[in-house]
């Protein structure tokens, strides 16, 4: 093997090293409008489970003890927080405040936000990375919860150093 040919295999192995990552974005999220007012202001019930994808409001938030739940009722108050009391044939069986002790905040656009971020630590050796999340619930126009859910890290395996974003979309229609 020639010395040319050692240098380029070194720098392609080198260039894979350093760059390693993974993005992976839903785009229907950005089809979305987003109505303040109705985001804001919002009380109002939809269903835990999104016909269109099958995904769980429950599971999206991390909250398992709700997910056979068949409604959600949501509402909001920039004082009190953001409110979700999940309901069984109209009975709540479980309730769930977010505070801005929690990370809540409200952005510009008139969308709320979840932030949430997990310690950095080792998990599996010999392995080190942080995690954030961020949950961005908004009602669109049609009075759909769409929420939005986006986890970015970043880390090292052995010497290897690791990236990765996903953005995933859930759309859950309002009960009439």
């Amino acid at each position: 093997m020639s010395q040319r040919t050692r240098k380029q295999i070194c720098s392609l192995v080198l260039l894979s090293v350093l760059a390693s990552g993974c993005v992976s974005v839903d785009k229907r999220a950005w089809n979305e409008s987003v109505s303040a007012g109705f985001t804001l202001n919002v009380s109002d019930r939809f269903l835990v489970r999104s016909p269109y994808d099958s995904q769980n409001l429950a599971e999206v938030l991390g909250l398992s003890n709700a997910r056979l739940t068949e409604t959600v009722s949501v509402s909001f108050d920039k004082q009190k927080g953001l409110v979700l009391r999940f309901e069984v044939d109209e009975t709540e069986v479980l309730s769930k405040t977010y505070t801005r002790e929690d990370g809540l905040e409200t952005t510009s656009d008139g969308k709320i936000q979840l932030r949430k971020t997990t310690d950095c630590g080792t998990g599996d050796a010999p392995a080190i990375g942080c995690v954030t999340s961020t949950t961005t619930l908004f009602v669109n126009p049609d009075r759909d919860l769409i929420i939005v859910k986006s986890i970015y890290g970043a880390g090292l395996y052995t010497i290897i150093p690791l990236g990765g974003y996903s953005e995933s979309f859930a759309k859950f229609p309002r009960k009439r």
